[in-house]
């Protein structure tokens, strides 16, 4: 698998990425809407809420977290996620 400079994810265990979101990947702004065939995964989990979803072919799991404080978050039901 190539890694490129501004690749944004890494290979941690076989088969299992983490990664990010480019600055300019993000729902607010215009996109081209290309499609990306060159990606590695099966599914991910977005936990960036203003990300842009992932393209048709892979599974995304979409959990929108707050990038600050968590004292809003609702505990339980992040915890009935996690079970």
């Amino acid at each position: 698998m190539p890694y490129e400079p501004n690749s944004l994810y890494s290979e941690i265990a076989p088969n299992l990425f983490m990664g990010g979101t480019d600055d300019l990947d993000v729902i607010q702004l215009p996109a081209r809407n290309r499609k990306r065939d060159d990606l590695p995964f099966e599914a991910i989990v977005t936990m960036y809420a203003w990300a842009r979803p992932a393209d048709w072919q892979i599974q995304e799991f979409r959990y929108g977290v707050p990038d600050a404080s968590i004292a809003d978050i609702d505990l339980r039901r992040l915890r009935e996620a996690v079970d």
